[in-house]
């Protein structure tokens, strides 16, 4: 149950970061060799491997969606 909550707060933290644009402080506790999926048939859609590709598509992510709360 502990894990469960200090988990969710993690996540809710992330997902604070990011929807304030701080994708750096977003990927802080990636892996370097992380895989990221954005599932669908989208422009945006595919595997990205790597957390600096990760990193990249974040940034651009958030370029073109501001505003965009994702928690």
């Amino acid at each position: 149950m502990i894990g469960a909550i200090i988990a969710k707060r993690k996540a809710r933290g992330s997902l604070q970061h990011l929807n304030r644009g701080d994708v750096q402080a977003f990927l802080e506790d990636w892996a370097d060799d992380a895989v990221f999926i954005y599932p669908g048939n989208l422009p945006i859609s595919g595997t990205i491997k790597g957390k600096p590709a990760i990193d990249d598509w974040f940034r651009r992510f958030v370029n073109q969606y501001p505003g965009t709360c994702l928690s």
